[in-house]
């Protein structure tokens, strides 16, 4: 039993360790801001300043497969979906939305060495649960993968 107001997790345990466990993060991805905050073109002609989709690049990741499922749209269609869990680096991640909206930021898999075809990819960021003294941040991810291209 630890002595009371004694800590069993000393301060900066969690910054310190984050270097070695970045070493695992064989994959890159991009975090892409949400299609709702990039202006739709001007059918007149009028551009506003072009908004850089991408919010952060390069970002260290690990990515794991889920499970696959099936759902079927409003309109009937029937298309798969394919669920990931994207691990970064904790300190490189801004504060983000998640959902299944326009409204959610995304990731884009820019290199993979494990799975190649899954570069290129967008995900949709459905949670970005939050932690204490966390090495990395769980990003729980999802792709159409009937509705792609």
């Amino acid at each position: 039993m630890p002595l009371p107001n004694t800590r069993m997790i000393p301060d900066g345990w969690s910054q310190h360790h984050q270097p070695s466990v970045e070493t695992a993060m064989r994959s890159r991805v991009q975090i892409l801001r949400p299609q709702a905050d990039i202006p739709a073109p001007d059918p007149w002609g009028d551009q506003p300043d072009p908004v850089d989709p991408v919010l952060v690049d390069y970002v260290p990741a690990r990515i794991r497969a889920l499970s696959d499922q099936q759902a079927v749209a409003a309109s009937g269609q029937v298309f798969d979906t394919q669920a990931y869990l994207v691990q970064i680096p904790a300190r490189l991640v801004p504060d983000l939305r998640t959902g299944k909206d326009s409204n959610a930021h995304r990731l884009q898999v820019t290199g993979n060495r494990e799975a190649t075809g899954l570069e290129g990819q967008v995900m949709q960021i459905l949670s970005a649960p939050h932690e204490t003294e966390a090495f990395n941040r769980d990003l729980y991810v999802q792709v159409h993968t009937t509705q792609q291209g």
